[in-house]
């Protein structure tokens, strides 16, 4: 699974607790969020799904993922740190085929702990996605 190099553990330890790789891709400056471009040089055949976390309220370029998700592998959003946010109209966690949220107190919404997943029901298209 690859997934942004500046991240919050809780990002990458579940890889690796089942027994996968974490493969750490490099940030866009800007956003803090993971850059496409550098995900795209780290897929390979092993690659089974892309997590990109949502920083600091700024959504991360899904369309910049989109365009090679038809290889076969799940993306998985990390919404976490971005409730509310969008992505060209489109709330964060409405574009991968999952999604998770938090609601831990430091966060938008808060219910004072516990979280939430989130998965794509809808028709997709030949990508996988909608």
């Amino acid at each position: 699974m690859i997934v942004p190099e500046c991240t919050w553990i809780a990002s990458s330890a579940p890889i690796d607790y089942v027994g996968a790789t974490p493969v750490f891709a490099d940030i866009e400056p800007d956003t803090w969020n993971i850059d496409p471009r550098d995900v795209e040089k780290r897929v390979t055949p092993r690659t089974k799904a892309i997590l990109p976390v949502h920083q600091v309220g700024l959504a991360a370029d899904l369309d910049g993922l989109k365009r090679f998700a038809g290889r076969g592998f799940t993306i998985i959003e990390d919404a976490a740190c971005a409730i509310g946010s969008t992505h060209h109209g489109r709330p964060v966690g409405a574009s991968g085929n999952i999604a998770c949220f938090s609601f831990h107190p430091r966060k938008t919404i808060s219910t004072g702990e516990g979280g939430m997943l989130t998965t794509v029901l809808a028709p997709t298209t030949a990508a996988g996605l909608p």
